[in-house]
């Protein structure tokens, strides 16, 4: 009761949850027990699994990360997909919102016309008179927001969501 009384749990992770505090039972009792559970509401596979995925969704985690994090708690791959499909969420949307939240307004540091290591694209413009620098400087913002860029990019991937919707979430940006 401890364990349910802090968040929903699904019967796999609360069955290897009792086994790990008890081990000298036995494993027809611990099932027994998660049975009982189950006939008085008190243990809902279905609602530990909606309460897991809201609670991922609202962390900011991709499709992927969410399937995989489930199964590894014992749900079920038809149910997580399922569970995931009503909540209806835009994971393009999703993924922007977590660009946004990670790196703010940093659009303006990665435009062409404004920063250059540390300096200011109009300092540049007006000390550099020779037309070989200036596109060296060009060459070398692109190569630091192609940088940045593969930053954003493997940050959602280690969110969880697949390459069209990070390369969505970006080109929405």
């Amino acid at each position: 009761m401890d364990l349910l009384a802090r968040r929903e749990h699904g019967r796999a992770e609360l069955r290897q949850k009792l086994w790990r505090r008890f081990s000298e039972v036995e494993p027809s009792d611990v099932d027994s027990v998660l049975d009982q559970l189950v006939d008085d509401g008190l243990l809902s596979e279905h609602r530990a699994l909606s309460s897991f995925v809201r609670e991922r969704i609202r962390r900011g985690q991709g499709p992927v990360k969410i399937r995989f994090d489930a199964r590894h708690r014992g749900f079920d791959a038809d149910a997580v997909e399922l569970t995931m499909a009503a909540e209806e969420i835009d994971w393009i949307a999703a993924a922007s919102d977590v660009l946004s939240r990670r790196f703010g307004g940093r659009e303006d540091a990665l435009s062409v016309d404004n920063i250059v290591d540390g300096v200011d694209g109009n300092e540049i413009r007006e000390t550099l008179v020779s037309g070989n620098e200036r596109r060296q400087i060009e060459i070398d913002q692109q190569r630091a927001s192609r940088k940045e860029q593969a930053r954003r990019y493997r940050f959602l991937t280690q969110r969880g969501f697949t390459g069209e919707q990070i390369s969505e979430a970006m080109r929405s940006r």
